[in-house]
């Protein structure tokens, strides 16, 4: 005999152990409204506040009569001279040989330009420390245009000359003492911070007429030239620049242009932007 199957109910669910839940729930007992346990103003600073706790500072640094808050002395003047700074524009007539830097920066007669400070290196070739410059940065106008560079102080001489130059010489080389300003722009010829060393065809014509013709024909045009030149020193322990690095871009024509130019005593090469001249 064959017994039928019987569907099967299944079994009741548990009751919830939760009171607040199932049929009758408990409810949640009344709570008063949360009131801040906060002031409002109380993280607010007061006149003063600020001294009070740079004064304090101090005080307690005071309190604690210890060296190690003293910066270190690392260049002992036994081991480097400390060369004796003049700052100024012209540099007075001085000398390469006569151990100065300028620890300032300087500018063009109409302040148009600023000249970087010089840093000091040890020069391998004339054996012993130099100071070589840095660059320049300027913004140019019409009233920068020096023509037939007749300006005072725009033109080189030969007691204001930057190291290299003798090393260059030495190489059998012609050199030239180079503006980095230009000194049909105003640039000097006498402040140290503005010159460099360069082989004479890099000088001119590869620059005076390429970047630096450039340049003079903008502001030449009653055009603002905005410009940086930077000299690269890839030998650490010379005076010559081995690339000089032109940035420069005519503010009413939009255009920009970065030229690199790698002196050479044939001339030199460019790298850069495709407009830069003599690419």
């Amino acid at each position: 005999m064959r017994t039928k199957a019987r569907p099967v109910s299944p079994p009741r669910p548990p009751i919830p152990k939760n009171p607040n839940r199932g049929k009758h729930p408990k409810p949640a007992p009344n709570r008063p409204v949360p009131k801040p346990d906060w002031d409002p103003g109380g993280g607010q600073w007061k006149p003063g506040d600020g001294w009070n706790v740079v004064l304090g500072a101090l005080h307690m640094v005071e309190m604690l009569g210890d060296t190690q808050y003293t910066p270190d002395a690392l260049d002992d003047p036994t081991v480097h001279p400390i060369p004796e700074n003049n700052p100024g524009g012209k540099n007075d007539g001085r000398l390469r040989e006569d151990n100065q830097c300028d620890i300032g920066p300087g500018t063009s007669a109409t302040g148009h330009a600023v000249y970087l400070p010089r840093e000091r290196y040890y020069d391998s070739f004339e054996g012993s420390e130099q100071c070589r410059a840095t660059g320049v940065y300027a913004l140019l106008d019409k009233s920068d245009y020096n023509p037939g560079r007749k300006a005072p102080g725009s033109n080189t001489n030969d007691s204001t000359q930057p190291p290299g130059l003798r090393e260059i010489e030495a190489q059998r080389h012609d050199s030239a003492n180079g503006h980095l300003i230009p000194a049909a722009t105003m640039g000097s010829g006498i402040d140290l911070r503005n010159l460099v060393a360069e082989y004479q065809k890099t000088n001119s014509p590869y620059l005076s007429a390429g970047v630096e013709s450039d340049i003079r024909k903008a502001i030449k045009a009653d055009k603002h030239l905005e410009l940086s030149i930077i000299p690269h020193y890839d030998r650490k322990e010379s005076g010559i620049p081995t690339r000089i690095e032109y940035n420069y871009s005519v503010l009413e024509d939009g255009i920009r242009k970065h030229c690199v130019i790698r002196q050479s005593p044939t001339g030199g090469t460019t790298t850069g932007s495709a407009n830069c001249p003599r690419r």
